[in-house]
């Protein structure tokens, strides 16, 4: 797989308008939202997406893919599977609009994912919940950690 770091403001509406034009055949094709830029991993370069991304003066390289986290890169052939099942749900499922999350068609989605992974892994109900809810806290600590230094660096940049 080839990877395009696109420098951007990293959004759902750029990608969208990357995969209309160029992915919709691509069987591997996936993304992550960067915050000031895109990762777009694709089956092997595409020469017309490289021209579009200069006739619309984004920043870009463009190297061999291998993901950087550990237990990612251990499964990385499987991985790429779920990223690319994820990108396609992306182009499907409405963004978020509703503050009662509970009803979006992206909370029913990640529930679904989530708990799929526990169904093929033989987790009942009650044991599903005791993984979550120690995740959950930690992924918000994890945010927080996170926020905090995204403020930092904009702080320094100001200065």
């Amino acid at each position: 797989m080839i990877e395009y770091k696109i420098t951007t403001p990293a959004n759902l509406k750029t990608v969208k308008k990357i995969w209309r034009k160029f992915l919709q055949k691509d069987n591997t094709w996936h993304f992550t939202l960067e915050g000031t830029y895109i990762e777009l991993r694709v089956d092997k370069p595409i020469p017309i997406l490289e021209k579009y991304l200069h006739n619309q003066k984004l920043d870009f390289v463009s190297f061999p893919y291998k993901d950087c986290i550990g237990i990612t890169r251990k499964y990385q052939k499987q991985f790429e599977k779920i990223f690319h099942g994820f990108a396609c749900l992306s182009m499907a499922v409405k963004p978020q609009t509703k503050k009662d999350c509970w009803e979006t068609d992206l909370y029913q989605v990640l529930e679904r994912c989530v708990h799929l992974v526990f169904n093929l892994h033989e987790f009942g109900p009650a044991q599903e919940a005791s993984f979550l809810a120690p995740y959950a806290i930690r992924r918000a600590f994890m945010g927080g950690q996170l926020e905090e230094q995204l403020k930092q660096e904009r702080l320094k940049e100001k200065k």
